[in-house]
This record gives C-alpha cells, sequence and structure tokens, in this order.
C-alpha cells in the first residue's frame, strides 16, 4: 500500500508541474538499449532492454521534467524481466539558456524509479525495484521525437549496487518513421 501511495503522489506531482506553464512533450517508440554494470566487486554485467513506447512532459521554463516508460522488456543477470510502471523525474540545465523553443537537447539529473517487475518464469515480484540516479542526456529530433538517450549513474537493483553507463535509440528513426510523424505535425 505504501508503494502504490508513493506512485500516486509522483503522479500528482508530475501533472501539477505543468498545470500553469508552457510544456515540452517528447516521444520515443521502441527504444532499444545497452547498458554495461560494474559492481562493487567490480564484476561487469551486461543489460539489454527494449520499450514499447516512452512519452517526457517538461516545464519549458524551470526545465523541471518527467518521463514514462511503458512496458520495456530487460535481459539482466540471466533473469528476462517485463518492466510495467517506469517514472523518471528530471531538470534539464539547458533550461538556464534563454532558447525560443524546445529545440534543446535535454541534459542533467534524474532519477528514475522503475516497479511491478514481471519475471518470465518468476511471475510478478511486487516487492522488486530498480531505483537509478544519475545524469541523463537526450537529443532530440526537432524538439519532439528521443533519437539518442546517454545516462550514466547508481543503480540500485533490489538491494544490489551498480555503476552503469547506458546508451538508448528510438530504432523507427532507422526507419524513417519519424520523419513521417513530423510530416504529419507540420502538415496539419
Amino acid at each position: 500500500m505504501k508503494k502504490f501511495i508513493i506512485f500516486i503522489i509522483f503522479f500528482i506531482s508530475g501533472n501539477s508541474l505543468f498545470c500553469h506553464a508552457p510544456e515540452g512533450i517528447s516521444v520515443s517508440l521502441l527504444p532499444l538499449g545497452y547498458s554495461i554494470n560494474i559492481s562493487e566487486n567490480n564484476e561487469i554485467v551486461n543489460e539489454f532492454k527494449i520499450g514499447l513506447y516512452s512519452f517526457s512532459i517538461e516545464n519549458m521554463k524551470n526545465g523541471i521534467g518527467i518521463e514514462y516508460k511503458l512496458p520495456q522488456y530487460y535481459y539482466f543477470l540471466d533473469q528476462h524481466m517485463i518492466n510495467f510502471i517506469s517514472i523518471s523525474p528530471y531538470w534539464n540545465i539547458f533550461s538556464l539558456i534563454p532558447i525560443e523553443s524546445y529545440h534543446a537537447p535535454m541534459l542533467g539529473p534524474f532519477i528514475s524509479i522503475n516497479y511491478l517487475n514481471w519475471y518470465i518464469g518468476n511471475g510478478l515480484k511486487f516487492s522488486n525495484y530498480i531505483l537509478n540516479i544519475g545524469i541523463r542526456g537526450t537529443f532530440r529530433l526537432d524538439g519532439f521525437i528521443q533519437m539518442l538517450t546517454i545516462e550514466s549513474g547508481y543503480k540500485n537493483a533490489n538491494g544490489i549496487g551498480n555503476y552503469y553507463f547506458s546508451i538508448e535509440i528510438n530504432i523507427l528513426t532507422f526507419f524513417g518513421i519519424n520523419e513521417l510523424i513530423l510530416e504529419k505535425k507540420y502538415n496539419k
């Protein structure tokens, strides 16, 4: 119950951030990622992930934003996992630069909470979580479509700490789908 209340607080706070400010909205369709994790005893672990959809909303005046990711598949520590709840508040330091539009990339600190994980073969685990804290940079196509995200920081997965470096791309970029979306956006 306590975790559900925390989720509601994040949801409400995310919505209240943007009620009176111009918003920048960006999306990523089928984000594909790779992470290298280094444990506290210097073991290297690879992680692969693919998501269905992610979107972020950013207050353009102060750079505070929140990103929501819909189901993601992970392969991490020889386990297959599907994550259903992923919320990531962040701050974009480019908000300090007076830019007329939201075409600027995103760079700044973030915290990410992944909860409600379904381990394939072991079922849904309500007590498991993944907490990431670090620096994230996102490059956007026309300020709307997230093309590339790079992040680095500390990851705590169910009490096990790792330092990590991650890179994520929007795989539809390679098929020209993004250009079709932007063409529809501007030809209305």
